[in-house]
């Protein structure tokens, strides 16, 4: 996987997971942190075999560690990225 597309990905899932998990969190009444954050593993994840499934690419021990990896930088980018976009914009708003 190239380091264009690990961004691309990395911005694809962060997104999804942040639209994911503002839904769950007014449907249910979760905690957003916790939620956000197995949100966004579940989402980088599984968006990184299906890419792999997809281009195919073998499922090998480095590339199921790598979905992992993605998974954790996806919930990390996901959980800040969110608060500080909500942020600024209620700056800007206020």
């Amino acid at each position: 996987m190239t380091v264009e597309m690990f961004l691309a990905l990395l911005l694809g899932f962060s997104t999804l997971a942040s639209l994911a998990t503002e839904t769950i969190k007014k449907l249910f009444s979760t905690d957003g942190n916790v939620t956000a954050f197995i949100v966004a593993i579940v989402v980088g994840l599984a968006g990184t075999l299906i890419y792999y499934q997809l281009g195919s690419i073998d499922f090998t021990f480095n590339n199921i560690i790598y979905a992992v990896l993605m998974g954790l930088a996806s919930s990390l980018v996901s959980q800040l990225g969110y608060d500080k976009i909500k942020e600024a914009i209620q700056k800007f708003l206020i």
